[in-house]
């Protein structure tokens, strides 16, 4: 009995068996990746059509500060030259006047890169210096001139031409305009269709001085001064009207007469009268720039120093960082 039992036991392992699970299968590489479709960005439409910005008209009147007469008599002193004083070589022609009366106006524009004007005049003579970045300008000829800093150009009432900047950097100008009462600031050329216009100009700062009395022949000029902190002018005063526009920093105007001081700051101005004494200093931190735009009669010195002031009491004085100027006569008739 005991056999056939061991017998039994043996015959069911047998028929049983142990089951082994099987080895995994080897690792196979993975599928080389497909490229990826080409992408193709397409172009960008602007998000608005560009037109030209309406005309700048100036946000109010200006009127002349009351007129302060010098405390003693002026003689004067070396007129401050710049660094390099550029003058029109053009002679002073019928093309150079301008009817009384007219508006002394200074516009201070930015040019973002690829910024470009449409075709366009003006209606009066212009004065247009170079500040920062380059600038092209395009006559209708197509014929293309670029200007740097320091550089300038002459604009006649009537001439049609685009101003842009075809750089990779902001660029900014200093334009002066004697604009005869009743004529237009800016003219789009006719027939320019708004739709393939650029992005224009951005007009940072604008001023502007009324004149109305003849100056005969004179000279406008356009100066740009830099202040450095604790920079001051002598007490002195000019030949001609001057307009100053504050474009950076903080300026103090002191009148000699009175010893009243105005504080000014960007986008500000102020009016100097013939043969007003003052004296102009940076009593700020950072540096201070100035746009001084001036029209000065034939014969007439720019700056006089105050008589009796002595050099070696006077703290540094405004650097002079570019000079540009045109001859004009007032037409009388």
């Amino acid at each position: 009995m005991r056999y056939i039992l061991a017998s039994l036991v043996c015959c069911v392992l047998l028929t049983a068996g142990c089951q082994v699970a099987p080895a995994p299968a080897p690792a196979t590489s993975a599928p080389a990746a497909t490229p990826t479709e080409e992408v193709v960005t397409e172009e960008v439409a602007p998000s608005e059509e560009m037109t030209p910005t309406e005309e700048i008209t100036p946000t109010e009147e200006i009127t002349p500060t009351e007129e302060i007469t010098p405390t003693e008599e002026i003689t004067p002193t070396e007129e401050i030259t710049p660094t390099e004083e550029i003058t029109t070589t053009v002679e002073m022609t019928a093309a150079r006047s301008v009817s009384v009366p007219f508006e002394a106006v200074q516009i201070i524009l930015d040019f973002a890169p690829g910024a470009r004007t449409p075709p366009h005049s003006h209606g009066g003579l212009v004065l247009v210096t170079v500040l920062e970045g380059e600038i092209t300008v395009r006559s209708m000829t197509g014929e293309e001139t670029s200007y740097t800093p320091g550089d300038f150009w002459i604009e006649a009432p009537g001439e049609f031409h685009e101003v842009g900047n075809a750089g990779q950097e902001t660029a900014r100008v200093a334009a002066a305009f004697l604009l005869p009462e009743g004529a237009s600031l800016t003219t789009v050329q006719e027939g320019i269709s708004t739709d393939d216009l650029p992005p224009g100009p951005t007009a940072v700062y604008r001023t502007s001085l009324p004149v109305s009395e003849g100056l005969g022949n004179f000279e406008a000029i356009q100066l740009i001064l830099d202040f450095a902190p604790g920079a001051w002018t002598p007490p002195h005063s000019h030949g001609g009207l001057v307009l100053v526009t504050v474009i950076e920093g903080e300026m103090t105007v002191r009148q000699e007469a009175t010893g009243e001081e105005t504080v000014y700051r960007a986008g500000e101005f102020w009016m100097e009268g013939l043969e007003e004494v003052h004296t102009v200093g940076n009593a700020g931190q950072e540096n201070a720039r100035l746009a001084v735009f001036a029209l000065l009669p034939e014969g007439a010195n720019l700056t006089t120093v105050q008589e009796g002031v002595a050099a070696g009491d006077l703290p540094p004085g405004p650097t002079s960082v570019y000079r540009t100027s045109m001859l004009v006569t007032t037409d009388t008739e």
